[in-house]
């Protein structure tokens, strides 16, 4: 039958705190284990062997069963929260790893938007620049065409 030592309780306890949901259970399993050791401990062993001696034997039999019963579901609690744990932290390193790359998409991103910035920039001051060439040509063909047709008319006698 395995014993159950005080650090075995401490080490099953402090994860049970931090991870695993059911720590009730495992609280519960422990206290009934330890209330039928206790009882167990508790029976007078009389040193006939009466009646009453053999049904009291049969009870601590039947205690002991449940303890090692107990004991048998403690293991397989600290083996399931051994496992949960694992999986916790194999989560957190998967989510560590796409939160590096979520953060280096945004980076790139960024980049990318003040790249874009920058040749927009550079693209509306060169519209602005041929919209001013445009204007001025506009400008300077109105003035030719005015003179044209001052000319025509004081020259040529037209109208």
């Amino acid at each position: 039958m395995a014993h159950v030592t005080m650090q075995d309780v401490s080490t099953m306890v402090r994860p049970a705190r931090a991870r695993f949901p059911w720590r009730g259970l495992l609280m519960g399993a422990l206290a009934v284990t330890a209330a039928a050791g206790i009882a167990w401990a508790a029976v007078p062993r009389p040193a006939s062997s009466d009646p009453d001696l053999t049904a009291v034997r049969t009870q601590a039999a039947a205690a002991t069963e449940a303890v090692a019963r107990l004991e048998a579901q403690v293991a397989d609690l600290k083996a399931d929260l051994r496992a949960l744990d694992r999986s916790g932290d194999r989560t957190g390193a998967r989510l560590g790893k796409a939160t590096t790359a979520l953060w280096g998409s945004l980076d790139r991103l960024r980049t990318s938007l003040k790249d874009q910035r920058g040749a927009t920039s550079a693209a509306n001051q060169e519209a602005l620049a041929a919209l001013e060439r445009a204007e001025s040509a506009a400008r300077n063909l109105s003035v030719l065409e005015d003179r044209f047709e001052y000319h025509l008319r004081s020259d040529h006698g037209g109208g």
